[in-house]
């Protein structure tokens, strides 16, 4: 009967515990001197206290690409998030917004310039066209047409000559009046033989000479476009 109480006595202590245990599900509780804790899921906080340095695991340099000296108005503070594109760092930009500014004016005088240098060429180019097919065939015509006049007066001299001595043989016309008509067809040839010359000159000289001088000045015209060209990249 005695060991029958005392189990009873454990039993009604036991089930006082688990009541309390119940109402209170994460209070600690003591029992026979020994802590208990309810374990439950939750953020694991690890604290630590000690002196150094903190630094980043992963850095990034960042390296300002403007020449000279700059100087810096405004910086991001230090810890603050960013992301891909983001302003980190405004520099003082009047020195080059004026050094921009003076560079466009000479990126537009140099364009200004390749553009006068081509329209060069293209003219070099054309006047070697203009020469081969226009002056050069018109010197010619008018070369060949003299010549044409030249022989046609040539031949009426002689004519005229011929009759002449025909004349004189029966004494119609007199010595005088020969050596009148020999002058003439004299001078008639010396002509003739002199516009072959300026033709064949023309042929030979003239259009060598003429063509040399346009194709040297279209070779300096495009040298010169191609400098322009060089500048005007550079400049932009």
């Amino acid at each position: 009967m005695k060991r029958l109480l005392i189990f009873i006595g454990v039993l009604a202590i036991a089930g006082g515990t688990a009541a309390v245990i119940l109402a209170k599900p994460d209070a600690s509780i003591s029992l026979d001197g020994v802590t208990t804790h309810r374990v439950t899921r939750g953020t694991l906080q690890v604290t630590v206290t000690e002196q150094g340095t903190l630094e980043s695991s992963s850095n990034t340099e960042i390296k300002c690409r403007v020449r000279g000296d700059n100087t810096i108005i405004s910086v991001v503070e230090s810890g603050t998030q960013v992301q891909a594109g983001d302003e980190l760092v405004r520099l003082d930009t009047l020195g080059i917004e004026e050094e921009i500014s003076e560079r466009t004016k000479f990126a537009h005088l140099a364009e200004s310039a390749a553009a006068r240098s081509k329209a060069d060429v293209e003219a070099a180019r054309l006047a070697i066209l203009e020469y081969e097919d226009g002056q050069f065939v018109s010197d010619l015509a008018t070369l060949e047409k003299n010549r044409a006049i030249t022989e046609s007066n040539l031949r009426n001299a002689r004519n005229r000559l011929s009759h002449t001595r025909m004349m004189a043989r029966s004494e119609y016309k007199s010595e005088l009046d020969v050596e009148e008509k020999e002058f003439v067809v004299a001078q008639a040839q010396r002509s003739l033989n002199l516009i072959e010359t300026q033709i064949d000159v023309l042929r030979k000289f003239t259009k060598a000479q003429q063509l040399a001088r346009l194709n040297g000045e279209l070779k300096a015209a495009e040298a010169l476009h191609e400098a322009d060209v060089e500048t005007a990249f550079a400049d932009r």
